[in-house]
């Protein structure tokens, strides 16, 4: 049995790995993560695609960091399931790993709106390691893309996509792009900016179907716009934003909303079971209720609050 286990390697499982080792240097302590590498900064996916980065530049702890804390890492493994009742973890090997605390803090997956042709060769999303390294490899050979999604995510996209000299159309559907965190004057200063860099910008519209090319229909060729205007591209890159990845623990007693509910001390509402980072819903002292705030730095600041109180 480990004392602590944490589902998910990134931000939150970071910190609350931090704060634990601050209370408890000898704890046994699994972390368990799908990726091979996961302490490498999300943010830093852009600059990784323009080449201005590489892997060991958005590791923002060394490969010392486990070691040194004393957790076993069990890096490339999938959670499949978790009993709270006799309180183990049952990964995709059939291996059970037993907790007497937990902390799930497995993130948010890529947002991806319905749309006809999305399993084409040459469709990419850009919030995962994995996918910039896709998207990364095909861009050598592309000439045009199509990002969707007007937030900071697409906008980093476009950025990286031409500075590796491909000729970008940034879709989005409201009508001003980061909408979210500027006003209208600042929107069009920031399109101003994009668009001198070489960025088409198409506002108030979005992709209802993604085409193949004439003489391979496996592969992205063109997109057609919900006025039914054709735009040739070779690669289309969905970046609008995360959903928490609740799939876990679904049809099970956890408390869910759009996330997995906690109070201000990150404890959902099973004993000894906590969540953070993108897959929780945490209090906001803003408006005084809970609310999703996928936010890198508020992940790691609520993996330390969990593991504090773990």
């Amino acid at each position: 049995m480990s004392k602590y286990v944490i589902i998910g390697g990134s931000a939150g499982g970071i910190g609350a790995i931090e704060a634990i080792r601050e209370v408890d240097p000898i704890g046994t302590l699994t972390l368990i993560s799908e990726e091979k590498v996961p302490q490498y900064s999300r943010p830093m996916i852009s600059e990784y695609v323009s080449k201005e980065a590489t892997l060991d530049m958005m590791k923002y702890r060394d490969d010392q960091f486990w070691k040194n804390n004393n957790v076993n890492v069990l890096n490339g493994r999938i959670a499949t399931k978790i009993d709270f009742t006799k309180k183990f973890v049952k990964l995709e090997n059939g291996d059970k790993i037993s907790y007497e605390k937990l902390l799930i803090a497995t993130g948010g997956k890529p947002f991806v709106p319905r749309m006809e042709g999305e399993k084409k060769d040459g469709f990419f999303t850009f919030t995962e390691l994995s996918s910039a390294e896709a998207l990364e490899a095909k861009v050598t050979q592309s000439k045009r893309a199509l990002v969707i999604g007007g937030g900071l995510i697409g906008v980093s996209a476009s950025e990286a996509l031409v500075k590796r000299g491909i000729k970008v159309t940034l879709v989005e559907l409201k009508e001003n792009i980061l909408s979210l965190i500027l006003d209208k004057t600042a929107s069009e200063i920031a399109e101003t900016v994009l668009k001198k860099s070489g960025v088409t910008i198409i506002t108030g519209q979005t992709v209802q179907q993604i085409q193949g090319k004439q003489d391979d229909p496996s592969t992205v060729g063109r997109v057609v716009m919900t006025d039914g205007t054709e735009i040739p591209c070779d690669l289309v890159v969905v970046a609008i934003g995360v959903i928490p990845r609740t799939e876990l623990v679904k049809d099970t007693s956890l408390k869910l909303n759009r996330g997995i509910i906690v109070d201000k001390l990150m404890r959902t509402n099973i004993p000894d079971v906590y969540a953070c980072g993108d897959v929780a819903e945490a209090h906001d002292f803003l408006i005084n209720e809970n609310r999703l705030l996928p936010l890198w730095p508020l992940a790691y600041n609520g993996g330390r609050v969990a593991g504090y109180n773990m």
